[in-house]
């Protein structure tokens, strides 16, 4: 898939102050609907992998109910592919140290998320993605998407690999002046994948606490108010 035919919705930012962790503090209204799925992964209670590969499961994970004839893919789209559940893939184990509030990175470091998604025919797939985050070195950046890669063995090209780019490839992020914070970016894809890998950079640094991550494929009937809602905001951008 060209990335002529992938739409993103300008990422979404927001933070709160306090000391604890938020526990999926940006949910969408959209989280419990039909074909949508949850994952959850608490890094500063989740450890890093010890030996190979580098996996860690979902700590918690869900989805808001099937529809007719519908399931969530669980079997792999290609040698390698998505796990039966959803996972996060380090590239090295030396990337990142465990600290007891979470994995702080030893460099501007990669984790790979696979989720799952339900197999259906809906054009699109709407994504939100929450970190949790320390920045104990005042680096004054945070956790932020890099890419997302869609897989789907019923896409044009054979296993359906493609991907999906953000206009700005640096979305502007909040740091709180507490020493927690809280971010989340909203994404788009087209077309609808059955699992995708959510590449996320943690910058050299910063203490990754919590990651949440919400899919799902809206009815066709909401893509046109997605879509006023996108050219308002490319106009806002450009002006």
């Amino acid at each position: 898939m060209s990335t002529s035919k992938a739409a993103i919705a300008l990422a979404a930012v927001v933070w709160f102050g306090g000391t604890a962790l938020a526990d999926n503090f940006a949910e969408p209204v959209w989280a419990d609907a039909p074909l949508a799925v949850w994952a959850e992964w608490q890094h500063d209670q989740q450890q890093l992998p010890a030996g190979s590969p580098f996996d860690v499961y979902a700590l918690n994970w869900g989805d808001g109910g099937p529809e007719t004839n519908e399931s969530i893919s669980t079997t792999p789209s290609m040698p390698g592919g998505a796990p039966p559940w959803p996972v996060v893939r380090l590239e090295q184990l030396s990337d990142f140290t465990q600290l007891p509030e979470g994995w702080q990175s030893t460099k501007d470091a990669a984790l790979h998320f696979n989720v799952n998604n339900w197999v259906d025919d809906k054009p699109m797939k709407k994504l939100r993605i929450q970190f949790t985050y320390r920045d104990p070195l005042d680096t004054g950046k945070s956790p932020y998407v890099e890419l997302i890669e869609i897989l789907d063995p019923a896409l044009p090209g054979g296993s359906g690999n493609g991907s999906v780019d953000p206009g700005n490839p640096n979305p502007v992020h909040v740091q709180s002046t507490n020493p927690v914070g809280y971010v989340y970016e909203d994404w788009v894809a087209f077309p609808n994948p059955d699992w995708e890998i959510i590449k996320v950079i943690v910058p050299q640094g910063v203490v990754l606490q919590q990651t949440y991550i919400n899919t799902i494929s809206p009815e066709p009937a909401s893509l046109s108010l997605l879509a006023i809602g996108g050219l308002v905001a490319l106009r806002r951008r450009r002006a």
